[in-house]
């Protein structure tokens, strides 16, 4: 299979990157200053960052449930995956199932070589194999044009984000309610 470079498409990743970065600074200027220490909030972004790219696919798939399955167990998909990998000439990536009847798959991971195809019992069930096999082409087109890891470096400014609401109260946000200074 020829695969074109899609000029277009790299484009606006460069640019979603460049806007990302540009709130990540914004965004962890803010926190700084709220801390009051630039080289404690540098330290615990660091080290979360870095968590979530190393270990976002496992994240995931356990967040889901998932269980990496092996082609004994789930011969077909693992074949629908290898010959789908090898025509968009990526490594063949994780098989991983959800047992859920909720039709649903997904890709994850930080690039192509640590990559996952996800799908549950429910889609396994409801499509036929040329159906499921334009899905599983779908999930790939997500790891060949590393989508995953743009949409793990979004997803962490809003985890961050969700954190400090939720637990900000209970780490000095309650200010003014009743108490003095």
């Amino acid at each position: 299979m020829n695969w074109q470079a899609d000029w277009g498409l790299r484009l606006r990743m460069f640019v979603t990157m460049f806007l990302l970065f540009a709130l990540y600074i914004v965004f962890a200027g803010a926190i700084a200053a709220y801390m009051g220490s630039f080289v404690v909030f540098v330290v615990l972004f660091g080290g979360m960052s870095l968590v979530q790219y190393y270990f976002s696919d496992t994240l995931t798939l356990r967040s889901m449930g998932a269980k990496t399955v092996s082609a004994d167990e789930y011969p077909q998909l693992h074949a629908s995956i290898e010959r789908l990998s090898q025509q968009a000439d990526l490594p063949k990536p994780k098989v991983a199932v959800v047992d859920s009847s909720v039709p649903n798959a997904f890709a994850t991971g930080r690039n192509q070589k640590n990559a996952a195809v996800c799908v549950t019992t429910g889609i396994m069930r409801t499509l036929d194999q040329d159906e499921l096999d334009g899905v599983l082409a779908h999930e790939l087109a997500h790891v060949k044009n590393r989508d995953m890891m743009v949409m793990t470096i979004a997803s962490f400014l809003s985890t961050i984000a969700f954190m400090i609401v939720r637990w900000g109260a209970f780490f000095g946000g309650g200010h003014g309610r009743g108490r003095q200074g």
